[in-house]
């Protein structure tokens, strides 16, 4: 994760950045150096103040990536290629609230307060580096070069990235557990299994010197048919709570029970159904869920995109008027959004909306 923000919010600590105006009065003997600042001092020992802090030796962040691609040439100006990519990230950059109150004991009932290690302060926002992340993909290819006004190019990716934090809004840039990181370690927030993806371009064998209606002139000539073609799974989520279910002040999203897996089939999923919501349960007050970090999948992607263009090319062929037609979601495919995922809040389970329906553009460019 990149926090850029982070020394920043270390700057503006109460105590340690005043921001102070001091007015002249008329009538009154203008301010002077020694008491030019005297309502500039500041607490810092209230229970409503938050800190941030560095981690005192900070560790530089790396990336670890390896790769192995094998190539072969196929008849028809054809290329297949299969490769593995992987990667490991050591040391990347999170969040942890060191300030964390700990769970009330058996029979105790103690204000937040009163358990955290500093009792005086709220959170203690320390970044630092200690998340890890790792990546392995097989990828395979196929390609085919433009000739004889053709081309196709086909990709497919099956991945599974894992970390110990995305940065998401699930994750809420905190751990559930600040003493526990290796709880948080699961299926990244950008993870997507399978992903295919495919385009293909074809200037169409019609008009002069083509293959067909030679003699059509103009109208028929210099038309073109392009599509991408995308199919891929879902993102995986994580199923949360609102509030502050464990009583540890906890400055981020918190998680609930996990009593079954969860996941149903494509044959079971319905929109005001998505995920088996029988599988997550609040948990009791005072202790903390034990789901892990996104377990759910929302919906993929299914989608075809086309555009045909005819290319009017005059002045001896230096001038180009294109006229484009474009379709986006061509076939008006319905991809969901991610369901309501939070197991004590409204619509627990259920898909309330959908990406972008079928879009439809027209346009002339000239290129010259």
């Amino acid at each position: 994760m990149n926090m850029g923000n982070d020394s920043g919010s270390v700057a503006i600590n109460p105590g340690k950045s005043v921001s102070t105006s001091v007015v002249n009065s008329p009538g009154l003997p203008p301010r002077s150096m020694d008491t030019l600042f005297d309502n500039a001092f500041e607490t810092v020992t209230g229970t409503g103040t938050a800190f941030s802090t560095l981690e005192p030796e900070k560790r530089t962040p790396y990336l670890q990536q390896w790769n192995l691609n094998i190539q072969h040439k196929l008849p028809g100006d054809t290329v297949l290629e299969i490769g593995y990519v992987g990667s490991k990230g050591t040391e990347l950059m999170g969040r942890l609230d060191l300030n964390q109150a700990r769970l009330n004991s058996p029979g105790e009932n103690l204000p937040v307060q009163a358990r955290r290690p500093f009792g005086q302060f709220q959170s203690i926002l320390q970044f630092e580096g200690g998340e890890v992340s790792n990546y392995h993909a097989m990828t395979a290819s196929l390609e085919r070069r433009f000739a004889r006004g053709f081309s196709f190019l086909t990709n497919y990716t099956w991945s599974k990235s894992i970390d110990t934090s995305s940065a998401s809004i699930d994750d809420a840039l905190l751990h559930h557990i600040t003493e526990n990181r290796r709880f948080d370690r699961g299926l990244s927030t950008f993870d997507i299994r399978h992903r295919f993806v495919a385009t293909a371009i074809w200037d169409l064998p019609f008009g002069s010197g083509r293959r067909f209606l030679t003699g059509a002139g103009w109208i028929a000539s210099g038309w073109q048919m392009n599509s991408i073609l995308q199919l891929q799974t879902g993102n995986p989520f994580s199923i949360t709570v609102a509030g502050d279910q464990s009583n540890t002040g906890v400055n981020g999203t918190q998680r609930p029970n996990r009593t079954g897996h969860g996941i149903l089939s494509n044959a079971e999923k319905k929109p005001e159904r998505w995920f088996d919501t029988g599988a997550y349960v609040l948990n009791p007050v005072n202790t903390f869920g034990n789901a892990g970090r996104n377990t759910i999948f929302q919906d993929g992607t299914k989608l075809v995109d086309l555009s045909i263009f005819k290319n009017n090319y005059f002045g001896d062929g230096k001038y180009n008027l294109q006229f484009r037609a474009e379709f986006f979601n061509l076939f008006n495919t319905v991809n969901f959004e991610r369901p309501a995922s939070t197991v004590n809040g409204a619509n627990f389970g259920v898909v309330t909306s959908a990406r972008a329906a079928r879009e439809i553009q027209f346009a002339l460019k000239f290129v010259f």
